[in-house]
């Protein structure tokens, strides 16, 4: 398995796809039973334990699962970003500082999308089913990056997006959800 070609998810370089190259990295180490080399500094336990394999020591076949890994990362990620993290040594100090800078990153990122998603507002002029396939673009991209939008949240949002000239149907909804005790959902809404 060790000789097997690993594909990997590419972090885009505005790191919209943060949360699932994250994901993805994790589970591709964890698949190749590397995941120490995300969480310690130093050979583990289990390593030392396991002894020779083929002729290798237990460190050799650290420093060669390091090295690896740290390829895996660079390779998988933008040059610029490449250039920020580079000088780490080891695996697990190259993917703190990778978090530590998309997390950060991710954050603002998010905040940003959910401005614009509660602040964007169809005109009369608009395809509402345009406007509403926008805002479904950026629930899903909010929901890739952790951000889960509960349906009475985007119901909400939904609504509150629509022109005044929509004001009768809304309250058409709204009535026929409080008349029959259900909630109204964003299937509802659209």
């Amino acid at each position: 398995m060790n000789n097997d070609r690993i594909s990997v998810t590419k972090l885009s370089t505005d790191g919209l796809n943060w949360v699932t190259y994250c994901d993805c990295m994790i589970w591709t180490f964890s698949l190749r039973q590397w995941s120490d080399h995300l969480t310690s500094t130093t050979i583990t336990q289990e390593f030392i334990d396991t002894g020779d394999i083929n002729g290798q020591t237990p460190q050799s076949r650290w420093d060669v699962e390091e090295a690896t890994a740290k390829q895996l990362i660079a390779s998988s990620i933008p040059d610029h970003i490449f250039n920020w993290i580079k000088m780490q040594i080891i695996a697990t100090d190259v993917w703190n500082t990778l978090r530590a800078l998309y997390q950060t990153r991710s954050k603002m990122i998010m905040v940003n999308l959910g401005k614009k998603l509660q602040n964007i507002k169809c005109s009369n002029d608009d395809d509402v089913h345009a406007h509403f396939t926008k805002l479904n673009n950026l629930r899903e991209q909010l929901s890739a990056m952790g951000k889960i939008l509960g349906d009475d949240e985007y119901a909400s949002i939904l609504l509150g997006s629509l022109p005044t000239s929509y004001e009768p149907t809304t309250s058409a909804i709204n009535t026929a959800a409080d008349l029959s005790g259900t909630d109204i959902t964003p299937d509802i809404v659209t």
